[in-house]
């Protein structure tokens, strides 16, 4: 299992459910499980409505876990949305 926390620096307006939905597609490409994580929650990354949850906001600390024979790809590609 991979385990990293990141800072999301998008902006508010990127992070509209459009564009979180966007980042649940990218978590759906992967063969490995995806979670992602704000606080005491950890949601099915691969699930609009779980991600919709967390109310994701700039400058929000988020925890990303993977796990499969491509966690090491997907935590690296899902890390790199959130700096984009």
């Amino acid at each position: 299992m991979k385990r990293q926390e990141v800072e999301i620096q998008l902006t508010e307006q990127q992070l509209t459910a459009n564009a979180l939905t966007t980042f649940v597609q990218k978590a759906t490409s992967f063969a490995s499980d995806v979670r992602l994580g704000k606080e005491d929650k950890l949601v099915d990354a691969k699930s609009v409505l779980g991600v919709l949850t967390l109310a994701l906001k700039t400058g929000d600390h988020v925890v990303i876990e993977t796990e499969g024979s491509d966690e090491e790809t997907a935590v690296a590609a899902l890390v790199a949305y959130f700096q984009a």
